[in-house]
């Protein structure tokens, strides 16, 4: 399978649903775009003629990866491969519908028995396991939220900007989970003053989180516009212009507070070396906390809590929680924030299921999608009701810059 198409078929069998807008799919476009950007930053050696046929740039370009890996000339060969594909299944540059069919034909065949439905003309889905619910104003969130009874306790929610974005906790993205101890311990030799008085890992995690250094804790917020907002927000890492979504969050019986023993023990995995292994977890919580590097764990839990009794249910290592911290700052305040925090799956490496703390609807995942085209007009909604970006990030740099790029925007 072709490489782009294999990272839609990956976000697929993650979500459930995959956006493929028509932008990604003027492959022309992108690769003249993307081979000049190419060409100002090489020498002459490496260098590609614009006019060489499609075959001779591929040509070229894998040589050059088979010397030496590089990001942009990967990315090059894949648009190139995809455009190959498509001109080889005489599918013209201009025909998006039929690229985007082409492709939803490769991923249900990768995937069997699944038969994708297409929502807006470029969101694939698989409506056995989703349900979505298109917002357009701020007015019908509210009558949705009503519809499916969202505003009671135990749920809540969490914006994102893109469709296509993982729900995972950074820590969990590219290669950080093998450093996630490397990451606590190096903030606290460089910040120290700033961790002085967090007595707890979850403590420190937050803190961590705060300043966008990769954890295990998953922001979630109690505030349904909050979450709605940053839905809305633009996505500054792509040029192209995907839907937001808001996704729900029900706790039943894994709500914590901050102080609590299970928490303690989840967040402390954050302190165990890359091969730490719980051993048989079959075993009753006495006998497994013998066993394994269980002991270690407990070791560090103890630095916070030096009573702790040596009990640990294994189940626990392997699940999700909804945490609610101290609002000790002004963002989490404003934003009515909390956290899910992510356990581990078979490996320290692998994240606990997260689907399963995703509110479902007639066992389908329940989703409120909300089109590109509508999220300016939302955002002005909710300006009105005082959620902007000054109240989002409350700190004096952000305000500088809403006042500048929104307020007084000329």
């Amino acid at each position: 399978m072709m490489k782009i198409i294999e990272s839609y078929n990956k976000i697929l069998k993650s979500k459930g649903y995959v956006q493929i807008t028509s932008d990604e799919l003027h492959l022309s476009s992108q690769i003249e775009y993307k081979l000049r950007n190419y060409n100002r930053h090489s020498n002459k050696m490496k260098s590609v003629k614009l006019d060489l046929p499609l075959n001779a740039k591929l040509t070229k370009l894998k040589n050059l990866l088979d010397k030496e890996s590089q990001p942009d000339v990967e990315e090059l060969v894949s648009l190139l491969e995809l455009k190959q594909l498509f001109d080889s299944n005489d599918i013209k540059e201009n025909e998006i519908k039929k690229k985007r069919n082409y492709i939803k034909s490769q991923l249900e065949a990768t995937n069997s028995g699944i038969n994708l439905n297409i929502m807006d003309s470029d969101i694939l889905y698989d409506e056995t396991r989703v349900h979505f619910e298109k917002i357009d104003s701020l007015v019908k969130f509210s009558n949705k939220l009503e519809k499916y009874k969202l505003l009671h306790t135990n749920v809540y929610f969490r914006g994102q900007q893109n469709l296509n974005w993982s729900v995972l906790p950074s820590i969990f993205r590219g290669n950080w989970i093998n450093h996630e101890k490397d990451f606590v311990h190096e903030m606290l030799i460089s910040n120290p003053q700033d961790f002085a008085n967090l007595n707890t890992t979850l403590g420190k995690l937050t803190k961590m989180q705060h300043y966008n250094v990769p954890t295990r804790l998953l922001d979630i917020t109690s505030n349904p516009y909050i979450a709605l907002y940053f839905a809305c927000e633009k996505d500054k890492a792509t040029d192209f212009s995907y839907s937001g979504e808001v996704l729900f969050f029900q706790s039943k019986e894994t709500e914590k507070y901050y102080d609590s023993d299970t928490v303690s023990i989840v967040s402390n995995l954050a302190m165990m070396k890359d091969t730490f292994d719980i051993g048989n977890d079959k075993l009753e919580p006495e006998d497994f906390c013998e066993q394994g590097d269980i002991p270690y764990l407990l070791h560090q839990i103890k630095f916070e809590k030096p009573t702790f009794l040596n009990i640990i249910n294994p189940a626990d290592l392997h699940k999700c929680f909804v945490v609610h911290v101290p609002l000790d700052n002004k963002r989490i305040l404003n934003q009515q924030g909390l956290f899910l925090l992510v356990g581990m799956g078979k490996s320290k490496a692998e994240p606990a299921s997260i689907e399963d703390s995703i509110l479902k609807n007639n066992d389908k995942k329940l989703l409120f999608l909300i089109p590109d085209k509508n999220k300016e007009k939302i955002l002005d909604e909710l300006d009105a009701m005082n959620i902007n970006k000054r109240f989002i990030y409350p700190e004096i740099d952000d305000v500088a810059d809403f006042l500048k790029n929104q307020k007084f925007n000329q």
